[in-house]
């Protein structure tokens, strides 16, 4: 190796070394702050170039910037999940406990006379204003 190698290998070295401290200090997940730098890393490297501190300060901010959009995405389409669900998945016992109470409402609405029926299906189970 020659002295120009050398010298480019340290100072890679030193800027990954100053990276993950920088890293660590932004994320308090340290397996997190790991994968941040390597993506980072890569980022930076993936023009054959040596890398430099500002250049990479940069993509490892906007690295966690893009990791916290996708984190708080993800969380928002679980809430909207769990909020359609009511919290928790039904068990056996709920669902088949509701397809009674549906045929029971089904009988009964089966057995009134028109215009009743008619009335209680569009206003129920069409969701039409009561008008």
């Amino acid at each position: 190796m020659t002295d120009t190698s050398s010298k480019l290998l340290d100072g890679d070295l030193e800027d990954l070394a100053w990276i993950r401290r920088l890293a660590r200090r932004l994320v308090a997940d340290a397996h997190r702050a790991e994968d941040v730098v390597q993506e980072t890393w890569l980022a930076a490297r993936g023009d054959g170039g040596p890398a430099r501190r500002g250049f990479l300060a940069t993509i490892l901010r906007n690295r966690l910037r893009q990791d916290a959009r996708s984190r708080g995405r993800r969380a928002e389409r679980e809430d909207e999940v769990g909020r359609r669900r009511g919290g928790e998945s039904p068990s056996a016992l709920d669902t088949a406990q509701r397809l009674e109470r549906s045929r029971l409402l089904l009988g009964a609405l089966d057995q009134l006379e028109e215009p009743y029926r008619s009335a209680v299906t569009l206003r129920y189970l069409d969701d039409l204003p009561p008008r």
